[in-house]
């Protein structure tokens, strides 16, 4: 099966989001004071891009450079 291009893409710059140094997203008061706090707001459903998307987050989670608040769901997928 061939990946929708606008998925690969998503999913390589959240990607590179996750890997990026930290002093690249630092703001211009300094460096944030703790990890950045998210909220996944996705769309499940047969593409496998949010399942990808939220590993992402959760491997920043795991190194202590995001504390994920919540994962929600906009889908009525049972």
């Amino acid at each position: 099966m061939r990946l929708p291009r606008l998925a690969l893409a998503t999913v390589l710059a959240m990607l590179l989001v996750a890997v990026a140094e930290p002093a690249a997203a630092e703001p211009a008061g300094g460096p944030p004071s703790g990890p950045v706090r998210l909220i996944v707001d996705t769309d499940f459903g047969q593409w496998w891009d949010d399942v990808a998307a939220l590993s992402v987050v959760h491997s920043a989670a795991s190194t202590g450079r995001v504390q994920i608040l919540g994962v929600m769901s906009d889908v009525d997928n049972p």
